[in-house]
């Protein structure tokens, strides 16, 4: 399938998309739309988190949805 950006995504591509509910740089609208256009994917908005891989919540939301594809 192919997105109007160009990308060519495949029905058998899984993802998961890790966002904090107060990152500023890629704000949780974006990631909304990033997941809609996406096919598979997973949408996980970290409720008391921003942008840092630092933040204990997102931290332990990477490390879960990492082990998903296990």
């Amino acid at each position: 399938m192919s997105s109007s950006t160009g990308c060519t995504c495949s029905k058998e591509f899984r993802s998961t998309l890790v966002n904090g509910r107060y990152d500023l740089i890629y704000p949780p609208l974006f990631a909304f739309r990033v997941n809609e256009k996406l096919p598979g994917s997973n949408l996980i908005i970290v409720e008391r988190s921003g942008y840092s891989m630092g933040e204990l919540e997102i931290e332990k939301a990477l490390l879960d949805a990492v082990r998903e594809f296990e």
